[in-house]
Formats: C-alpha cells, structure tokens, sequence
C-alpha cells in the first residue's frame, strides 16, 4: 500500500497516478503524444484505467495513428494495471513511485521519461529528453492552479511534460523497426475525475512555423459542471522562445470562442482591460477541422462508452501580442484538435 503521505500530497504532484483509492465512476489516462515531422508520423499513447458507478473496471491502451487515421482500444483486466515497482498482492494501484508516475499495464510501461508499449500491431521503445514543465508553485501545483485544492470537480487536468525530445523506435506489425529521427518531439498531459466535462475544445502543437527552439501551443477549455450548475474552465498557455504564457480561468484571463462547422476560433487575453487599453497579452488562434478518428471517452458514470473525434493533422492560425505589440504570427502544424461533447452547453 502506498502512504498515506504520499496519498495527501498528490494535490501537489499532479503527474502521480492520483486515483488508489478510487473504485467506482472514475477514470484516470495519461496522454503520449509522439510527431516525427521528418518521416510523417504523428501518434497518441493513452494509458489509463476506468471504474463504471458499479465498481466494474478495466485498463487500457489506446493508440491513435494521426497520419493513418486509425484508432485501437486494447482493453486489460484490471489486475494487469499496476504502478512502479512491482503489483501489489491484491492488485491495489495505490502501490507505486511516490515522486512522479510509472504505469505497468500488460508488458507495457509508461512513466515521465519515456515508455515501453508492447501490443499485437505495435512496438514502441522511446526515451524522452529534456521535457519543459508547467511552471510549480505551492499554491500552484500545475495546469489546475489554485483549482487543484477544490473538492468536487468531475474532471482534473494535468500538463506533464509541454515539449521533450524523444529518441527511439517503433515497429507496426508485419513491417520493418523505424529509428525515429532526431527532430521527433512530444508532449504529455493526463485527465482524471468522472467524467469529461459536458463540452470540450482541446488542442496542442510543438510545430509552430518559423520557430526552431523547443515551443508548445496547448488549450483545454470545457463547460463544467459545478454544484450551482456549471461554468466554463479554461487552461491554456503558449511557451516559445524560452518563454511561457499561460491563459486560465485563475489567472483572470478572459476567453471568448466562436464555433463553426469548420474551425474554432478563440481569443485569450489577461491584463488588457479599457484602462489598461493596448497593454496586456492577447492569444488568438483560429484552428481548422483536419480529417480525424473517433477515440473512446468516458462518460458519466457509464465508464468508458464516450467518442470523440481527434485529428493530428489540424492546422491553426496563431498570433501572440504584448503590451500592443504583435510577437508572432504564424502557422501551428500538426496539431492535435478536437471538439467533443455538447457544443450546445457553450452557449
């Protein structure tokens, strides 16, 4: 069993797998995103187990091909699911790394520097390099921000890694190993609660045109529901140039979003109130529709029966001002994006 130490400062290490004790109407996945641009491969890992609200559970493996467009769930009993070191006699997941995460479901292992992804059509062995953290504060610990102290909330978000380089291979069934090159770049999130909120926009880049150094493009922003309702939650940031930028719901930023059968487009901006016209910083990006798959996604006590549709191939106009002045204007590649849930609930 884990200590319970360790199980009351999870709130501030939100890369730990924070669901040990949790055995009904629950869901915790952590997300690989993989983009070798040189060869044209663009890849989501997604680890996680799922409890429906009867205590059924079950871990999993979903793999999406952005460049294929195919998706896979390998589903594994629950007793296949174990953290770090070893599983526990009774297969209690709260056994594990007290610091950071280490996944084991079936032969495969996932942790913050890198993964071993063992499955029927896929192979993957990759190490991951130099990652770029969400700024960490006490009172902060991640993407969530002071909103990591709140009881109640259906689903969590956290931002494990925003870019890191990764070295390594993959090998599909039937074909020959692939060394990936040394331009192949990743990033890691993870989302964990009851369910996703009851609408969605996400989306997340390390190809910003133009730019050569280390850069992310990240926004997760849904309509939450809350115990007098619901409201809507927003996290975003923009790191370029050794620089980061977030955008969240805690930070005061301010968040419009207009849909469209074929783009969204949002503006974030944080300290550019009428009297402080022209000052502040504003990130405005218009993302457009790219041909996707459907992913599994949890639902409401229904465990995982959900589907949203996620292209890797989304493309963004994006453009960063300070203080009036225009600091980039450029075009986001590869792009993961996708809009789920009830676009209805936006309104």
């Amino acid at each position: 069993m884990s200590s319970p130490l360790a199980y009351l400062t999870n709130v501030w290490h939100p890369s730990r797998f924070q669901g040990a004790h949790k055995r009904w109407s629950y869901f915790e996945g952590y997300y690989f995103k993989l983009v070798d641009a040189q060869q044209g491969i663009a890849m989501a890992i997604i680890p996680g187990l799922s409890y429906d609200a009867h205590g059924e559970g079950h871990a999993f493996i979903q793999v999406l091909d952005g460049v294929a467009k195919t998706a896979e769930y390998h589903q594994y009993d629950i007793t296949d699911f174990a953290l770090a070191p070893e599983k526990s006699s009774d297969h209690d997941p709260s056994q594990g790394s007290k610091t950071s995460f280490e996944l084991h479901i079936g032969n495969s292992r996932f942790h913050e520097s890198g993964c071993e992804v063992v499955l029927p059509n896929l192979q993957l062995s990759l190490k991951h390099v130099s990652p770029i953290t969400w700024p960490w504060k006490w009172w902060s610990p991640g993407a969530m921000g002071p909103f990591s102290f709140v009881p109640g909330m259906e689903c969590r978000h956290g931002v494990v890694s925003l870019h890191h380089a990764i070295h390594g291979s993959l090998q599909r069934k039937n074909e020959s190993e692939i060394q990936l090159s040394s331009s192949t770049v990743g990033y890691i999130e993870k989302d964990w609660g009851k369910s996703f909120p009851r609408g969605w926009v996400w989306l997340q880049t390390n190809h910003l045109a133009g730019e050569t150094e280390p850069c992310c493009l990240m926004v997760s922003a849904g309509r939450v529901p809350w115990i007098t309702g619901a409201f809507r939650g927003f996290i975003a940031a923009l790191y370029f140039r050794g620089e980061f930028h977030p955008f969240t719901t805690y930070n005061r930023a301010s968040f419009d979003l207009e849909l469209s059968k074929d783009s969204a487009h949002m503006v974030f901006s944080r300290g550019t109130s009428r009297r402080n016209a022209g000052k502040g910083k504003t990130l405005t990006i218009t993302a457009y529709h790219a041909p996707g798959v459907d992913l599994i996604s949890p639902l409401p006590s229904d465990g995982m029966h959900g589907r949203v549709n996620e292209s890797l191939l989304a493309t963004a106009e994006v453009r960063f001002s300070e203080e009036g002045k225009t600091i980039l204007d450029t075009t986001a590649n590869w792009l993961g994006f996708e809009i789920g849930g009830d676009a209805a609930s936006w309104k």
